[in-house]
C-alpha cells in the first residue's frame, strides 16, 4: 500500500518537472496549472521548485540491458529537469528601523505629490475665476 503512495509521488514529481520545463519553453504569460498539491513530496518541494533555491537532482542509471527502459526514462526526466530555469530573488529580512525609513520616504513622496496636486487645483480655481469675471 505504501509503495503505491511512493509511485504516485514520483509520478506527480515527474509531471511537475514536465510542466515546469514546458512553462520555460512557452511564453511567460501562458502558465499551465502545475499539480504541486497532488502529493506530499511535490508539496514539500514546491517552494524549491518554483523559485528561490539552488537544486541538485541526482539520477541513478543501471548499465544492465534489463533496466534499459527505466534508465531511458530517468535520462529523459533529468533532461527535462535540467531545462528548468529559475529567477532568483534576494530574500531580505527587514528590521523595524528599515521599515520606518522606507515608510518615511514614502510619506515624503506622497506629500510631494499632494503638494503638486494642490498647486494644480489652485491654478484651476484661478483660471475658473478669471473666466467667470470675463
Amino acid at each position: 500500500h505504501e509503495m503505491s503512495y511512493i509511485n504516485k509521488s514520483l509520478l506527480t514529481l515527474s509531471l511537475v518537472i514536465h510542466r515546469l520545463s514546458d512553462a520555460q519553453k512557452s511564453a511567460k504569460g501562458n502558465k499551465n496549472w502545475i499539480p504541486f498539491r497532488d502529493s506530499k513530496l511535490t508539496r514539500y518541494l514546491q517552494s524549491a521548485l518554483e523559485g528561490n533555491a539552488k537544486i541538485a537532482i541526482i539520477c541513478n542509471l543501471s548499465p544492465l540491458s534489463v533496466h534499459y527502459d527505466e534508465s531511458w526514462s530517468t535520462i529523459s526526466f533529468a533532461q527535462r529537469a535540467k531545462s528548468i530555469t529559475q529567477e532568483v530573488h534576494k530574500n531580505e529580512i527587514q528590521t523595524d528601523k528599515a521599515r520606518i525609513v522606507l515608510y518615511q520616504q514614502e510619506i515624503q513622496q506622497l506629500n510631494a505629490r499632494l503638494a503638486g496636486m494642490e498647486l494644480l487645483l489652485e491654478k484651476e480655481r484661478k483660471s475658473r475665476t478669471m473666466k467667470e469675471q470675463e
